[in-house]
């Protein structure tokens, strides 16, 4: 989101977690939880103006929580806006229950089939056949989602991919890669980070 906006992360936009807080003055990322412990110090949250909540089909417990507190700083808060987003809602019920008629749009939902394409044969190797699949695909446009067992697969793949193939940039996510790893991938990189293991890079 910050590259998006042309901001640095931690300034105009930031996140919050229970070990780590980054900033936000004009848009923050939370948890459901953070967001009810924030509560507790200001029920009224004053330094918002927007409240939006995601994943809210989900119907986790803290969902639900401060669905309820948001409703009740509804009637307190006239300038306060509540954004809620979510698969299938029941857009009636929740009209119903923030007593807002004119609180949710929704929007057709848009679905995209993907297409399969399966190995002519059983893979024996997945690395080596997930990395001659990527360089098979080095003309097409987009990007490029491998999922591998191990972190040590993914570095492999990655190593072996950067060594035959400059032109794809790699993106390890598994835990213990480090936000600072991710970020410096990004600055090199100067477009959009997708949730993947290869991130394809256009060459001008």
């Amino acid at each position: 989101m910050p590259h998006k906006m042309d901001v640095e992360l931690g300034k105009e936009v930031g996140f919050t977690t229970r070990h780590e807080e980054r900033g936000g003055s004009v848009l923050k990322f939370c948890t459901d939880g953070w967001l009810l412990r924030e509560m507790e110090k200001d029920q009224l949250l004053n330094d918002y103006g927007v409240i939006i909540v995601d994943g809210v089909h989900e119907r986790t417990l803290h969902i639900d929580v401060l669905l309820g507190k948001l409703k009740a700083l509804f009637h307190q808060r006239k300038d306060l806006k509540i954004i809620v987003i979510g698969e299938d809602l029941g857009t009636h019920k929740f009209m119903l229950f923030f007593d807002r008629h004119y609180l949710i749009s929704t929007l057709p939902r848009v679905e995209t089939p993907p297409t399969i394409v399966h190995a002519p044969h059983q893979c024996l190797l997945p690395v080596e056949s997930a990395i001659e699949t990527i360089c098979g695909l080095k003309d097409k446009e987009g990007n490029i989602l491998v999922l591998l067992a191990t972190s040590d697969d993914v570095d492999k793949a990655c190593k072996e991919i950067g060594r035959r193939m400059d032109e794809l940039v790699c993106v390890r996510l598994y835990p213990g890669v480090t936000l600072e790893e991710l970020v410096l991938t990004r600055s090199i990189e100067r477009s959009e980070l997708e949730c993947g293991i290869n991130h394809k890079r256009r060459r001008y």
